[in-house]
């Protein structure tokens, strides 16, 4: 040891050779002794150092500034744990456990020295718990050892633990409520970061009882007032403008960052300290609530943009007004389209999560095959030429909402839609509609029928369908 420099920074200038004689010696001394009689010397030496800067009338002996002893024992964690691990082989970990053991224990037994001294004053009381949370943490982080013992000391003593709770709890609230000043979708990593500062401080509480009452309030109370603020910014109505819009896309994109930290992160973590299973399901199930709700917002923006124009191409039809040539669309199907993908892009380009923009595609695109079945394929009265230009209508349509939205296939939305255009226009329709009239009464009609409906492609439209789309048809 004298030969080191043990334990000041002259250790760092020691050749490997004697720091290899200080380990050789500690391993020789484990033939006959435990861990923790082998590095009695080694932490008596730095509880030397320890007392005559942190117990005695010395300048650094200072009640308010416990940061002080604990970057004392910090800076001692960082000058050796390296060493340990490099020059005592195989058994490092152990050693390296015992010396971080043994310096907690000098730090607990200054800190019971000063106990009710510290219990006395609220700010003083608060400023250990972080110094020391602060300490705990960063050993942990250093060689991922969890350390107890300094948390213990003021988590077993009933009158901190409640104090020390109550002035949680408080500073908890009044930072919550500073924070929650700005917009709900501004402030999810402030309060991410805000959240994970308590959950630290959770897990350093190594009293069950103690953890559980810190987890029910600040924390759970706190990730409940922010999760029903996002609920309550929900607007009752959709939006009427691009700006509404974003502000909907910004609102769903930062409760997807925080749903996920919750399920990848502090849920597991929480296990630890929490004797329900999933003690964050219901705020995760509330999040995905109001994601939907903006999703379903979003998707009722873009179809009220289209609805005017598509009831207005489903009325021309109706009248036999068709666009201007039979290569051209209608005018007012032209315009639902250019707004339909106006509205799309708009939505791509503010940068939507992925799963919430195919959930939006997969609604429009619903509303939208179910919308030209109900309100264009069954509200007309066909003639020769209608059928045929509502058959090419919809041929022109899908290319283009294939190209809007990549990832569904259209046709498949417009399946009805594009069967009944299909039957109408059929070169044997007649034939068809005779065989459908009688289809209940004419077993072998019914397999002429079926392969009727297989040359042009019917395969999702009922008989009873059938029989109302061709009762459209009408004599010019």
């Amino acid at each position: 040891m004298d030969k080191t420099g043990w334990p000041l920074e002259s250790i760092l200038l020691s050749k490997d050779d004697v720091l290899n004689e200080l380990a050789d010696a500690y391993n020789e001394a484990l033939l006959y002794l435990s861990h923790e009689f082998a590095q009695r010397p080694l932490l008596e030496s730095i509880a030397v150092h320890f007392a005559f800067n942190f117990s005695t009338d010395r300048p650094t002996n200072r009640l308010d500034k416990p940061e002080w002893f604990l970057n004392f024992l910090l800076q001692m964690v960082r000058l050796h744990g390296n060493f340990i691990l490099k020059f005592f082989g195989q058994g490092s970990s152990q050693v390296l456990f015992t010396f971080l053991n043994g310096l907690e224990d000098i730090a607990a037994e200054h800190l019971k020295e000063r106990l009710q001294v510290i219990v006395k004053d609220e700010q003083l009381l608060e400023h250990y718990m972080e110094a020391c949370t602060c300490f705990v943490k960063e050993v942990s982080d250093l060689y991922n050892g969890r350390t107890s013992k300094l948390m213990a000391i003021f988590f077993r003593n009933d009158q901190f633990f409640a104090l020390w709770l109550q002035t949680q709890q408080r500073t908890a609230r009044s930072e919550y409520e500073k924070l929650a000043e700005d917009s709900w979708s501004d402030n999810v990593e402030a309060f991410i970061s805000f959240f994970e500062h308590y959950l630290t401080k959770l897990e350093l509480i190594p009293d069950s009882e103690a953890a559980e009452q810190y987890l029910d309030n600040p924390l759970i109370a706190l990730l409940e007032a922010f999760v029903e603020t996002l609920e309550f910014d929900v607007p009752p109505f959709q939006p009427n403008s691009p700006e509404e819009l974003r502000s909907l896309v910004k609102m769903i994109n930062a409760a997807h960052v925080l749903l996920k930290r919750m399920q990848t992160d502090w849920d597991d973590r929480l296990l630890v300290v929490s004797s329900s299973i999933l003690p964050l399901k219901p705020y995760c199930l509330s999040l995905k609530d109001s994601q939907e709700q903006l999703v379903d917002k979003i998707e009722q923006y873009i179809w009220q943009r289209i609805s005017i124009p598509l009831s207005s191409f489903s009325r021309a039809m109706y009248y036999g007004i068709y666009g201007r040539s039979y290569e051209t669309m209608h005018d007012d199907l032209c315009l639902a389209l250019l707004q339909l993908s106006e509205s799309i892009n708009l939505v791509r380009s503010l940068a939507l999560e992925e799963d919430y923009e195919q959930s939006i595609d997969s609604k429009l695109l619903l509303r939208l095959g179910k919308t030209f079945y109900e309100t264009v394929a069954l509200k007309n009265l066909y003639s020769a030429e209608g059928a045929q230009r509502f058959k090419r209508d919809l041929q022109q349509i899908v290319p283009i909402l294939t190209e809007l939205f990549p990832q569904h296939d259209p046709a498949f939305y417009l399946k009805n839609s594009i069967e009944a255009a299909s039957l109408l226009c059929a070169k044997d329709r007649k034939r068809i509609s005779l065989l459908v009239s009688a289809a209940d009464d004419d077993d072998k009609g019914l397999q002429e029928l079926s392969d009727l409906f297989s040359s042009i492609g019917i395969k999702n439209l009922t008989l009873s369908d059938c029989e109302q789309i061709l009762s459209l048809y009408r004599s010019e």
